[in-house]
């Protein structure tokens, strides 16, 4: 099996920045030319001929019913902040006009920052742009939900998962600190894929 690539090594393969190689992984940025480079460039690392559809597909509407395309502000906001900064899930408080990066994704959705624990890097009031159909990456944010409190989500930023272990690590910013849990006890871990500053 091939060794794991960082962004950087791969966009210096591609030619372009660690940056802009991660706009074109999250979505963000178009793949356009990187296309035939990233093929190269997978076939070599995992030893096999890499088809267009292993690296990109174009995203699929959803027939939810829930789901209205033309309907501009269907992006649903969630989370009532708590004291400990902690964020309530019951039910969407606004809408908001849906980023045109995730306007195929009917799972993605919003909320706002409640607490300090991730300052400076958040602020209270900053929007989050939460997509829950990707795995979050080491140093990536992300809203975490543990079982003992279903409806409450926190902000962190992903370290690692050690399945072997069974053993999730993240990590406060505000103050400092890495939190170390079991797989078992977190119900859900959704990526943040970006951030709106006000």
């Amino acid at each position: 099996m091939a060794s794991r690539k960082s962004q950087k090594e791969i966009g210096m393969h591609l030619n372009i920045s660690q940056s802009e190689y991660s706009r074109v992984e999250k979505g963000t940025r178009k793949i356009g030319v990187h296309l035939e480079p990233l093929k190269e460039y997978f076939s070599k690392a995992f030893n096999k001929e890499i088809k267009e559809s292993d690296i990109y597909q174009e995203p699929t509407i959803s027939n939810s019913v829930n789901y209205n395309m033309s309907n501009n502000f269907d992006f649903p906001v969630y989370g009532k902040a708590q004291l400990d900064g902690s964020l309530i899930f019951d039910k969407a408080v606004d809408m908001i006009e849906r980023p045109s990066g995730l306007k195929h994704n009917k799972d993605a959705y919003a909320c706002k920052v409640a607490g300090s624990d991730m300052m400076p890097r958040l602020s209270p009031g900053n929007l989050l742009i939460i997509d829950p159909t990707t795995i979050p990456m080491n140093a990536q944010l992300c809203l975490v939900c543990f079982r003992n409190r279903p409806n409450c989500r926190y902000i962190r930023e992903f370290i690692e998962c050690d399945m072997a272990n069974k053993k999730i690590k993240l990590k406060t910013l505000n103050p400092n600190k890495e939190e170390i849990h079991n797989t078992d006890d977190v119900e859900l871990i959704h990526t943040v894929r970006g951030v709106r500053f006000f």
